[in-house]
């Protein structure tokens, strides 16, 4: 595989959310809490405190449910409260030694050091003129109804073609295409000139000079054949000046976004030059062999012949004396990664990641794809530690944070897992399911403990004057602000747990 096709992998992957994080926070006033810069103590929980800037990042971003009752702050932060006794409970047992703990934290870790890296090499180079949002504005102002047809092969294609030459409606075609398992509006997408043409600028261009009831020639996507005919297109009215100032705002990010996508995609081509990594085939063929028993069906597992390769393979791995883990997959400049290294990349990652099934050949570059992006990953993670941005003042001070979250969350899978399990040596994936009564019950009993054993104080004039949205509000909605892209999946900012709702 040459340089561009690996680079091309890695398009878009860099730290796109990171940006989308960071616009969030700008909505929080922390200045609300004086000049401290939210640094002031705002509740001591045993050994642990709670900032009023931990406090304000865990509200806006937390669970809707204590925000729409009276008090919803104080009631927000008695569950904070709850949770790091719970944290300080585990510290005392030294449960932050964990391996689990240890390597979820270094994950967040990488994560935000990243980040750091990222506002510090790329972000600082994104500039937008005044004429570009406007322009983008005017382009948001366009709203494009578009309906296609969709074709997986050549064969289809050239079907729905042979139809529409011989005079049969687009529309009655498109009936056709709508079954139980296929619904209208997945065929169907409403949307302004601009998100078009982000989208899909090719897409946009097809249709540009096109006129309303015209139907698209055929565009080739990754999965198929698309048609696309234009149902509607106008150009709203002009909006009052509040409206307009949104619409700026909104313009000036995704101008934003699209410039560091661009930055971001040079600083990793930069990386992959210099660094010039490659598969080792024999170790990727067994990596994809092995992945393939958890991914794909059996059936798809036998018709591939999978079984009789995977024997073959690990029959030659036995015959060198090699450990499995130990088969270097990449080489580079400066070191290799192992199969062991994306074992490990991937375990983390799993619920974000999907391989394709459809075939061998698109299973096979699926798994190619995840291994450059862990070669991505570990590479931003190398130079950002490198570098010192992982001992930065903000990326301790959110490591603190989860630091208590992840410990906490083990006391609870213990507590809860103790009851559901019958054994506290078992282990437990909590999964935001109501509480059994028993197990409901033993948890409030070991909070009620700890508050016991441990003092708590509550900065009441500072809790005055943190300003939230949503504060008391019944119509408080939840808003989850996940971090898929980064080097690390996790949500944006740690929040109290869904669980505390069994409690109201």
């Amino acid at each position: 595989m040459n340089i561009n096709t690996k680079i091309n992998i890695c398009i878009g992957l860099f730290l796109i959310c990171s940006f989308n994080t960071y616009s969030q926070k700008s909505t929080i006033d922390i200045k609300s809490v004086d000049s401290s810069r939210g640094d002031l103590i705002l509740a001591e929980a045993g050994s642990k405190n709670i900032t009023a800037k931990e406090f304000l990042y865990n509200y806006e971003f937390g669970p809707s449910f204590p925000k729409k009752v009276k008090n919803s702050k104080e009631v927000y932060l008695n569950y904070m409260i709850n949770e790091k006794l719970l944290a300080s409970d585990g510290y005392s047992r030294f449960i932050d030694t964990l391996p689990v703990v240890r390597d979820n934290l270094f994950g967040i870790e990488t994560d935000l050091a990243t980040e750091e890296l990222f506002k510090a090499e790329v972000m600082k180079e994104v500039k937008i003129s005044e004429e570009e949002i406007n322009a983008a504005v005017g382009k948001k102002l366009v709203t494009i109804n578009l309906k296609w047809l969709y074709a997986p092969d050549d064969d289809s294609l050239s079907y729905y073609t042979r139809k529409i030459a011989s005079g049969l409606s687009f529309d009655s075609l498109f009936r056709l295409q709508i079954k139980d398992s296929v619904f209208e509006d997945q065929r169907k997408w409403d949307t302004d000139l601009f998100n078009l043409e982000e989208k899909s600028s090719m897409v946009a261009d097809l249709i540009k000079n096109q006129k309303i009831g015209s139907i698209s020639s055929p565009v080739k996507g990754s999965d198929g054949w698309y048609i696309f005919k234009i149902v509607n297109v106008w150009k709203e009215v002009l909006p009052n000046e509040s409206e307009l100032n949104e619409l700026k705002e909104k313009s000036e990010r995704a101008l934003q976004k699209k410039q560091m996508d661009s930055l971001s995609d040079s600083y990793v081509k930069k990386i992959f030059i210099n660094q010039n990594p490659q598969i080792v085939g024999e170790s990727f063929n067994f990596l994809r062999t092995y992945l393939a028993q958890y991914e794909v069906s059996r059936d798809k597992f036998k018709d591939w012949n999978l079984k009789n390769k995977l024997d073959i393979l690990q029959h030659q791995i036995d015959s060198l004396h090699k450990d499995i883990n130990s088969l270097i997959l990449v080489e580079m400049k400066d070191g290799s990664y192992s199969v062991k290294d994306f074992i490990d990349w991937l375990r983390y990652r799993e619920q974000v990641i999907k391989f394709s099934d459809r075939d061998f050949n698109s299973f096979s570059a699926s798994v190619e794809s995840y291994v450059w992006r862990m070669v991505r990953d570990n590479s931003l993670t190398k130079i950002a530690f490198s570098r010192g941005y992982q001992n930065y003042n903000s990326v301790r001070e959110q490591l603190g944070w989860w630091r208590d979250k992840i410990v906490y969350a083990v006391v609870r899978d213990e507590i809860i897992g103790s009851v559901l399990l019958g054994n506290t040596n078992e282990p437990f994936k909590y999964e935001n399911k109501p509480l059994p009564d028993e197990a409901n019950k033993k948890l409030l009993h070991k909070v009620l403990a700890l508050k016991q054993k441990y003092k708590i104080k509550i900065n009441q004039d500072l809790l005055k004057k943190i300003k939230v949205e949503n504060e008391n509000d019944p119509k408080a909605i939840d808003v989850y602000a996940v971090k898929k892209e980064g080097i690390f999946p996790r949500p944006a900012f740690p929040s109290i747990d869904i669980l505390w709702q069994n409690w109201q």
